[in-house]
């Protein structure tokens, strides 16, 4: 890849981080509107706005995801190689340690 499509690919997943930390922001103000407008119902008759948490959590989901494959990507642009590749070490090794710890959560009664 010659510089210029480098440079040109850089800028596109930096924007591309952008939008994405954007519509994470949008989809965590809608979450919490709706449950606040549950709480201010009493949790009665909050069909509708139980439907908007559950879509907004389901698409927040979805552009975390994303988000997290850019930011990968990202790190090539960002960081040497080796610095990239210990960064993704750690990453991992921290996801496992919350995994594991997640996993020795028992019920309380």
């Amino acid at each position: 890849m010659s510089a210029p499509e480098r440079r040109r690919e850089h800028s596109e997943l930096e924007a591309e981080l952008r939008r994405l930390d954007t519509a994470n922001g949008v989809l965590s103000d809608m979450l919490f509107a709706a449950a606040d407008m549950s709480e201010a119902k009493g949790y009665r008759g909050d069909d509708f706005e139980s439907s908007k948490r559950q879509r907004a959590a389901a698409m927040s989901a979805e552009v975390h995801a994303e988000k997290s494959a850019v930011w990968d990507r990202l790190l090539d642009y960002r960081h040497s190689p080796e610095v990239a590749t210990k960064i993704r070490a750690k990453v991992a090794a921290d996801r496992a340690d919350r995994e594991q710890r997640s996993r020795g959560v028992g019920r309380s009664r």
